[in-house]
């Protein structure tokens, strides 16, 4: 059994790894939005996709402060060996709570891009959002109370009826983060189900192959980043849920996994060409 800080230690090292990866394919995405399909030609600005490069930025921007956070975190768990095997952790409190916020901002902005790729992919069709979008506002809620929670005076808490402010705000996490799970898993479902109906469309056509395996690189890509997304938000769950040191692991995982899941969903449509997706489904509807 782990300390807590030999678990905080563990999470900064697996999200280092990980960090190494996002910071490949940010540098690759940003090669896709600057330049066409062969690497030979620079798109002008005015047609590159500024919302989804904004939004690129943001969620690397936060996984770096995020790790360099951690770094300096854990300077006192290398420095000074006593500390390694110490029962609690000496972060202070506005630390802790800058951490915890830019994973809740992460973890928001992560389940937002599956939304906008469900609405674009069923052509701007509110309907489809209902239900995930019901979710999603849950995550929103339950992550604002858990704030809330942690911030009000424990007196305050007493008054409500909530006696235990730890046990409250991990109930109120483990919400937010089954919420965003099953808001990913619900819209990674709804947009290979769409994509699998395109697919079969295609089938009729005389360019029936060419046609169908950009669809299935397509298809085979959305499961691959809706897997990495909905498996770290189950695992931070359930972590949460019993309140067992993988949580530390488990965020770690949580605030890189997010913006590569991202990365890998703007730089594999700009490796298809373009002539060979059914028109009605263009690789950019995907990337945007």
């Amino acid at each position: 059994m782990f300390s807590l800080p030999q678990s905080q230690f563990l999470g900064l090292f697996l999200e280092s790894i990980l960090y190494g990866i996002l910071l490949v394919t940010f540098g690759i995405s940003l090669r896709c939005f600057f330049w066409d399909a062969r690497g030979s030609t620079l798109i002008p600005f005015k047609k590159v996709k500024r919302g989804m490069l904004a939004m690129m930025f943001a969620l690397f921007t936060i996984a770096t402060t995020d790790i360099l956070l951690a770094f300096v975190d854990d300077y006192d768990i290398l420095s000074v060996p006593e500390n390694f095997l110490s029962p609690t952790l000496n972060s202070p409190v506005w630390f802790t709570t800058t951490r915890v916020s830019l994973l809740f901002v992460q973890n928001l902005l992560g389940t937002s891009i599956w939304l906008y790729r469900c609405w674009r992919i069923y052509d701007r069709h509110w309907s489809v959002l209902v239900l995930p979008g019901i979710f999603f506002i849950a995550t929103a809620g339950f992550t604002l109370s858990s704030f809330v929670v942690t911030a009000i005076p424990i007196e305050w808490l007493t008054l409500g009826g909530f006696e235990n402010r730890s046990q409250t705000a991990v109930r109120l996490i483990t919400a937010a983060y089954a919420s965003g799970c099953l808001t990913s898993l619900l819209t990674t479902v709804l947009i290979v189900f769409r994509l699998w109906k395109l697919d079969r469309e295609v089938s009729r056509y005389i360019v029936a192959n060419e046609l169908r395996e950009g669809l299935g690189k397509v298809i085979f890509l959305i499961i691959e980043s809706g897997i990495m997304f909905t498996s770290t938000e189950l695992f931070s769950a359930i972590s949460s849920a019993f309140e067992s040191d993988a949580g530390f692991v488990a965020v770690a995982m949580d605030m890189q996994v997010i913006p590569i899941a991202f990365n890998l969903i703007i730089i594999f449509p700009h490796m298809i060409s373009r002539d060979s997706i059914y028109p009605g489904t263009s690789s950019s509807s995907v990337r945007e």
